[in-house]
Parts: structure tokens; sequence; C-alpha cells
């Protein structure tokens, strides 16, 4: 699947766009009934905390994977709906 993303628009969303790689590449994923390891959501100083920047970044990577498949309607939807939600998370602020 390669390396993890690098670029300075996706940082704090490597994990995610290396899951959605090893997604389109077939892979196959397992969820589990409950959680292994509990993240700390808290503090200004994580890169978590920047929700409308990363929601942005993960709209990209939508629109990006709708590009390779415009016909599949099921990622357009995704990239809209990962836009408006950047949007809706900004207007918030």
């Amino acid at each position: 699947a390669g390396e993890f993303r690098r670029e300075r628009w996706a940082r704090g969303v490597a994990d995610y766009a290396m899951w959605l790689r090893l997604a389109d590449l077939g892979a196959r994923f397992a969820v589990l009934g409950e959680p292994l390891i509990e993240y700390a959501t808290a503090g200004a100083e994580r890169m978590s905390s920047r929700r409308a920047t990363q929601e942005l970044a993960v709209a990209r990577m939508s629109w990006s994977r709708w590009r390779r498949d415009p016909a599949d309607l099921a990622l357009i939807r995704t990239a809209i709906g990962k836009t408006l939600a950047a949007a809706r998370i900004a207007i918030d602020r």
C-alpha cells in the first residue's frame, strides 16, 4: 500500500488515508465488538483538535477517489458529504 501520506494537508488523517488505500487495494477489515485502546481526545496541542482541517483533508481524499471512478455514485456522495461537513465545522467556529 506504500507509505503513510506525508503531505502537509494530510496531517492528522494519515491513518485514515492508509485505511482507504488498503480498502482500494482489496483489503478486508473486521469490526471488533469492543475497543482495544482508548485515545486521549482532549488538548489543544493534539493534531486531532483541528476538526475542520481534518474533515477538509478527508474531503480532498474523497474527491480524489471519485476522480479515479466518476461512475461510482457512492464516492461522489461521500465527497459531497465530507465537503459539507468541513464547511459546517468551519462555520460553527
